[in-house]
């Protein structure tokens, strides 16, 4: 999943060896959670579970639980990559959310750069002491 308001210079390390998810980590309650890859063809598929609850999806507030599960797909046509996630979290959704299909088209010239962020903003900074949502 591409959390809003991350920075370009975030990553994840994602296994692709065929392995499960470690059994602690996936219990863990991580902002990123515990990520397996695998190819599925051409796509490269992304199982996360194992995060916490204090993230928004998106900047509007729309908030999860702990039980949260996102499957992200990554495929590459030429020079567009082409994203899209599904949220499952049986605490908070009905049925499975399937976020807008995103393209971007990738950046091939020798000179470019990511610049450097500031490593968080506060969008909603009234409401960060308490547990209060949107």
């Amino acid at each position: 999943y591409a959390q809003q308001g991350a920075s370009p210079t975030d990553f994840r390390i994602i296994p692709t060896d065929g392995r499960p998810h470690d059994p602690i980590r996936a219990q863990d309650l991580l902002f990123y959670g515990d990520a397996v890859g695998k190819w599925e063809g051409d796509t490269l598929v992304v199982d996360a579970v194992g995060f916490n609850d204090l993230t928004w999806l998106g900047q509007g507030g729309y908030f999860h639980s702990d039980q949260m599960r996102v499957v992200e797909r990554f495929s590459r046509e030429g020079n567009t990559l082409r994203y899209q996630a599904t949220v499952i979290d049986p605490e908070v959704l009905v049925e499975p959310w399937v976020m807008n299909a995103r393209e971007l088209k990738l950046n091939t010239s020798k000179k470019a750069v990511i610049a450097e962020q500031n490593p968080c903003e506060d969008h909603d900074l009234a409401n960060m002491v308490g547990h209060i949502r949107h």
